[in-house]
């Protein structure tokens, strides 16, 4: 029984990294810096959301279609075409051409219209009224498209008219105000039109106000710091912000080099913490753990590189949604709190805080009975801390690309969900933690198996087997980075 479900497992492992289109097919092109920059760059969504940097910087392709975007200048005019492509600037993206300005191509040369895959931008914030952009190619519009996802949801689409020509659409975008979005192209049709056009992705309209905070923020906290670290630990609860940008060795910020150091701070009080605003050095990770007694902590929130609005230095970052600084991926449930904990996870070796805002309930407002579970998003300490994916610890280092429909298989589980993520940790070192975490969270092996260059493939169970995770570890074809994937099941015959 044993020898045959792990043969079981190892067709649906080879079927997902394998197959036309699978998982983890194709190239996954990722960008030079880990999330948008917002600095100089007028109306765009982010750095680099009209293509003019003459690649995929901040955005991350999937399949084979992207291999050569953006393209340069007026390709279907160059090869006689009636339909001028009417792009912005030099480059676009145009998934049915093949020249992207490199000296080995020519204008007008094409890959037609067997190519597939994705294009999805970084996050960004929606800080205006509309998002304006052009796009062309076929009219499919559930599979040459560019849409706007918030939330994990396809929220806003627009397709092609069967023609090069790129027209301008223009999406009102008020009641995501404040939210984190990403843009996606899709190129999935193979036959005659099967391709797409976009370019110039930008804001338009006036800016959103931030809403007023109304809400209590805690006036009597007190920090120490343990370890070694520069300048004065009440630096962090000074209340002020230094601008975003500022060198992380200043003299508003407390500083320090490796991962021992640690503050705490106490609240004075239990209080339901509600919101967390928070400046950081921008390039580094950091967490936040949570306890009433200042012994036992919970997870509440990692901040990861690139979160923030800037790409270098002191950076603000906040739950607050529709705060300007606010990044969805740092959201969680209120909580009941005294302490909280203060640390860096990695980054360059050189850490920095230069202030925390805690914004709470009234003073000895009672916490609800039991502990209350905290909503981490799908990169962060565990992959969620919703109730399906609550016992799935994510690897740290890791940054989350997307879901896929689960197997066939799985299709009589009660639930079931795919999700993937990449790093550039080794394979060795990513299947050693979740070889140690795993059972950590009541998970068993039933099925562990190791590959050449460190990859390995392990099933994981729980209730007599009715609750299964498979988590597959390996490198990608293209560009050698380190996948994760994690397909669980819950109530499985």
């Amino acid at each position: 029984m044993i020898k045959q479900v792990r043969m079981i497992w190892m067709v649906i492992f080879a079927l997902v990294l394998f197959v036309p289109g699978g998982l983890w097919a194709g190239s996954m092109q990722s960008s030079a810096s880990d999330s948008a920059t917002r600095s100089d760059i007028g109306d765009l969504l982010f750095e680099n959301s009209d293509f003019e940097a003459g690649d995929l910087t901040n955005w991350i392709a999937t399949g084979d279609a992207f291999d050569f975007q953006p393209t340069k200048g007026d390709n279907p005019t160059a090869r006689h075409r009636k339909h001028p492509s009417e792009h912005q600037g030099e480059y676009w993206i145009g998934t049915f051409e093949k020249y992207n300005g490199k000296p080995e191509l020519r204008p007008g040369q094409t890959q037609g219209d067997r190519p597939s895959g994705t294009l999805t931008s970084v996050p960004f914030v929606v800080s205006r009224e509309q998002i304006v952009f052009l796009i062309g190619g076929g009219k499919y519009p559930d599979k040459e498209y560019a849409a706007l996802v918030v939330d994990g949801k396809e929220v806003k689409k627009a397709t092609g008219k069967s023609k090069e020509t790129m027209h301008e659409v223009v999406w009102d975008v008020g009641e995501f105000a404040g939210k984190q979005a990403q843009i996606v192209i899709k190129d999935l049709h193979l036959g005659g039109w099967g391709h797409v056009n976009a370019d110039y992705f930008h804001f338009l309209g006036a800016a959103f106000e931030p809403p007023p905070v109304t809400d209590v923020v805690s006036s009597e906290l007190t920090v120490k710091g343990y370890g070694k670290y520069f300048n004065n630990a009440e630096l962090i609860l000074d209340g002020h912000f230094p601008k975003d940008g500022s060198l992380w060795k200043g003299e508003d910020c407390v500083w320090w080099q490796g991962t021992a150091p640690y503050f705490l701070v106490d609240l004075g009080n239990t209080f339901q913490v509600l919101d967390i605003i928070m400046q950081v050095d921008n390039n580094d990770n950091y967490r936040i753990d949570y306890s009433q007694d200042g012994t036992q902590f919970s997870p509440l929130l990692i901040i990861k590189k690139g979160y923030g609005k800037i790409g270098h230095g002191i950076d603000t970052m906040t739950t607050r949604n529709g705060h300007p600084d606010y990044v969805s991926q740092l959201d969680f449930q209120p909580v009941p709190a005294r302490f909280l904990k203060i640390y860096a996870l990695g980054g360059d070796n050189n850490y920095s805080i230069s202030e925390l805002k805690v914004i709470t309930g009234r003073k000895g407002e009672e916490p609800e009975a039991g502990p209350i579970p905290v909503s981490v998003s799908e990169d962060k300490d565990f992959i969620s801390r919703d109730s399906f994916f609550k016992d799935i610890p994510a690897y740290p280092e890791s940054v989350f690309q997307g879901t896929k429909p689960c197997p066939q298989k799985w299709a009589e589980c009660d639930q079931c969900e795919q999700r993937y993520y990449i790093t550039n940790d080794a394979p060795e070192k990513v299947c050693d933690f979740y070889k140690a975490e795993m059972p950590v969270q009541g998970w068993k092996k039933f099925v562990y198996q190791k590959y050449p260059e460190g990859a390995c493939f392990g099933t994981w169970v729980k209730e007599n087997r009715k609750t299964r995770t498979v988590i597959s570890i390996g490198r990608t074809r293209s560009d050698k980075k380190t996948f994760i994937g994690i397909l669980k099941g819950e109530q499985c015959p």
